[in-house]
């Protein structure tokens, strides 16, 4: 007798039917989705086979990026960001393009009735605190995104000109070789430029 058998044997009548491994981890798909599948693989091999020939990894890439392309998504690492500040976010650019001429503090007058809730029945110190609260997150998520984006695409940071050095009196001054090589230069032109030439005087 089986070992497969002897465990169905042993469980009795009144004990669940458990499924192999491989029967839980192999669902079947809908015959309409298969076949549409197919057509598409079918496609595919057609319109690339020559690409397909010449490295079998693109095989495996294309089914990656199917893969990544059907739902469901993978959550994104860390936590979910909080509606509210979402939602405020939204309506402060919304208020800029429809208010153009309001001033900032006249468009988060507008966010906190929508982005607070249960703002109205607030007494005057919680809806204090609320605001205070509200506008601290939105500057802090705004502030990640834009040091996420910047750590993401290097060619976004700026990069600030060095300014001439300044010849105040008393100050400290750090110039380097090359500039003092380029200014004996300059100085040794001026100097020769305004002195007599030897022999003619």
């Amino acid at each position: 007798m089986s070992y497969a058998r002897q465990r169905t044997t042993a469980a009795g009548p009144g004990s669940p039917n458990i499924s192999s491994p491989t029967e839980q981890s192999c669902a079947e798909l809908p015959r309409d989705f298969r076949k549409e599948i197919a057509t598409f693989a079918r496609k595919l091999k057609r319109d690339y086979r020559a690409l397909f020939a010449s490295n079998p990894v693109y095989r495996k890439r294309a089914g990656q990026f199917l893969t990544a392309l059907l739902p469901p998504k993978p959550r994104r690492r860390g936590r979910p960001g909080r509606a509210d500040v979402t939602q405020a976010i939204r309506l402060l650019a919304l208020f800029r393009r429809q208010y153009p001429d309001e001033r900032p503090a006249e468009h988060w007058r507008r966010v906190y009735s929508h982005a607070i809730p249960n703002y109205a029945s607030m007494s005057k110190v919680e809806q204090s605190d609320a605001r205070q609260e509200l506008r601290e997150r939105v500057r802090w998520r705004q502030r990640t995104k834009r040091r996420y984006a910047t750590k993401g695409n290097p060619a976004a940071t700026t990069h600030r000109t060095p300014k001439p050095p300044t010849f105040a009196t008393g100050a400290t001054m750090t110039v380097s070789v090359v500039e003092v090589q380029r200014m004996g230069i300059l100085n040794g032109r001026q100097r020769s430029s305004t002195e007599p030439k030897r022999g003619l005087a």
